[in-house]
């Protein structure tokens, strides 16, 4: 089962190659709930994963969530204090994983 999360636009990195992220966030609520043999635990906090493309239009997009050294690859966008991590079962944990999908019918762009 899984639950409404809010997603935040902003910069993971400024200089070139500039990248984009977005942040999904449940708020104080869960991710999902997940049941691995008699194991019941949930997943909470927010998680931060790269968009793409950047700077052309189109209906599609991908969104992208990536390990580095142990962690996730991004934790915070640009000027941010807060860093953004997984728990899952009471432990820190990794979202390792890409999305994709269609806005609509018309064109967006993510201007970075």
């Amino acid at each position: 089962m899984t639950w409404p999360v809010k997603g935040t636009l902003g910069y993971l990195k400024t200089t070139p190659p500039v990248k984009a992220g977005i942040i999904f966030n449940p708020g104080e609520g869960t991710f999902i709930k997940i049941q691995c043999g008699a194991l019941i635990g949930e997943v909470k906090r927010s998680v931060l994963g790269e968009v793409s493309p950047l700077n052309v239009q189109q209906t599609a997009w991908g969104l992208t969530f990536k390990e580095a050294g142990g962690t996730q690859e991004w934790t915070r966008l640009v000027g941010e204090t807060a860093v953004h991590n997984l728990e899952a079962f009471s432990e820190s944990a990794i979202l390792i994983a890409t999305f994709s999908g269609f806005w609509n019918t018309e064109e967006l762009e993510i201007r970075a």
